[in-house]
């Protein structure tokens, strides 16, 4: 870290404790282990100083990103609550000191609201894109529904220190159950990925097994049809219907192997 980034985190340090009227430049210099005069000539005042740190924490934020067409809406919005719960509680404490003196200084509450009011555009297109790929069987407005969720979310980060019995234990598995009881709120299946490739790897087995034993079943009765002629010399349909059976069996098996790796195509060979 340069020296000027360890001023700047020594900057936003100090506000957090102390707030914008305690966070004087003599005590950020002596957090940052630089001279007074350092501060001014660098960013010229504590006004410029705190508000570039601020700036600097909010391009810091390691939110999750989530993707432009949703494949895993469970495991991805997981990740995202779990990054933005975690970044809201690491500046928990500058949060609350912006909220609290907004009526004097109104401009470092816009600061502080950066990560957030960008976490709400991107939390609301991802909602968008779950209803425009039909994943959701319920119909919702992307707004409230993000606010809802980042509401729980903001709530625990801000309250949980105070009020641990309100919120749900353990602390670590608070953002995945916020987001649960959302997308089930949204009707989005949840696990449902899963349980696809669980069922499409044991149909893979009852469709080769149900394959084999068809085609053995009309292999014989194809063998029964040919003696028959063999020992009686009755040219009669017998072998036309024995080819038949045998050619449809080929056919079933071909389709079953085809719709193991095609779930929505299942029912068509089963019903």
């Amino acid at each position: 870290m340069n020296r000027r980034n360890e001023i700047l985190a020594a900057a936003a340090e100090v506000f957090a404790q102390h707030g914008f009227r305690g966070s004087t430049t003599r005590l950020i210099a002596e957090t940052a282990g630089v001279n007074e005069i350092t501060i001014f000539r660098q960013f010229g005042s504590k006004e410029a100083l705190i508000r570039e740190a601020m700036q600097h924490l909010t391009q810091s934020a390691g939110l999750a990103t989530l993707p432009d067409i949703p494949t895993d809406p469970e495991r991805e919005l997981t990740a995202w609550s779990e990054s933005f719960i975690q970044h809201l509680r690491l500046q928990s404490s500058m949060i609350r000191k912006c909220m609290s003196e907004i009526e004097e200084r109104p401009e470092m509450s816009g600061l502080a609201s950066a990560v957030p009011t960008r976490a709400s555009n991107d939390l609301c297109h991802y909602l968008a894109a779950l209803k425009r790929h039909g994943m959701v069987t319920e119909k919702f407005d992307p707004k409230a529904a993000a606010a809802m969720l980042m509401g729980a979310i903001f709530g625990d980060a801000m309250g949980r220190d105070m009020m641990p019995d309100v919120y749900p234990q353990p602390a670590q598995k608070a953002a995945h159950l916020y987001t649960q009881l959302l997308l089930r709120a949204l009707g989005v299946e949840i696990g449902a990925t899963d349980n696809v490739r669980e069922f499409i790897s044991r149909w893979n087995g009852v469709c080769m097994g149900l394959g084999s034993i068809a085609i053995g079943c009309f292999r014989d009765i194809s063998d029964l049809f040919r003696r028959r002629r063999f020992f009686t010399g009755d040219e009669n349909s017998n072998t036309d219907y024995a080819t038949k059976y045998h050619d449809c069996c080929k056919h079933q098996h071909k389709r079953l192997l085809y719709h193991v790796g095609h779930p929505a195509g299942i029912g068509t060979v089963l019903f």
